[in-house]
């Protein structure tokens, strides 16, 4: 719950980070924690998709195959523009720092980004499903 936390703030810190996350449509209708959790989860990624540095895409299901298939990563481009990719599964975690790899999985987030709805669109999208709880 900490690590989460401070996670957090990293949306609101001082110098900014722009932060640009997709999100699968399954996920908003995933009631861990039931169903008021949820919409307050909602509510909470609709108030951080308003800041100027986030940008909150949904990946609809109707979209069928796409680039993010093959599960969640972290992209991360250090000040000095080195591309580093992370991923966690089952409790266990990968760093990329090949430079030639990393780059690879920027090309794949890029078409996963053209593939999910547009920011405002998912802002809509997350709206009706958080009324709908």
């Amino acid at each position: 719950m900490e690590a989460r936390l401070q996670r957090q703030q990293m949306l609101t810190r001082s110098p900014v980070v722009e932060l640009a996350f997709v999100i699968g449509e399954p996920v908003l209708h995933c009631p861990v924690g039931g169903r008021s959790v949820l919409k307050e989860q909602l509510h909470q990624v609709l108030r951080h998709a308003k800041l100027r540095n986030v940008a909150v895409q949904v990946m609809p299901t109707s979209q069928g195959a796409h680039a993010g298939l093959h599960g969640p990563m972290v992209l991360i481009e250090t000040t000095d523009h080195q591309q580093v990719a992370y991923f966690e599964s089952h409790g266990e975690s990968m760093v990329i720092s090949d430079p030639h790899k990393a780059s690879a999985f920027a090309l794949r987030y890029g078409k996963l980004r053209s593939q999910a709805l547009n920011t405002e669109e998912s802002a809509h999208l997350i709206e009706r499903v958080a009324g709908e709880l």
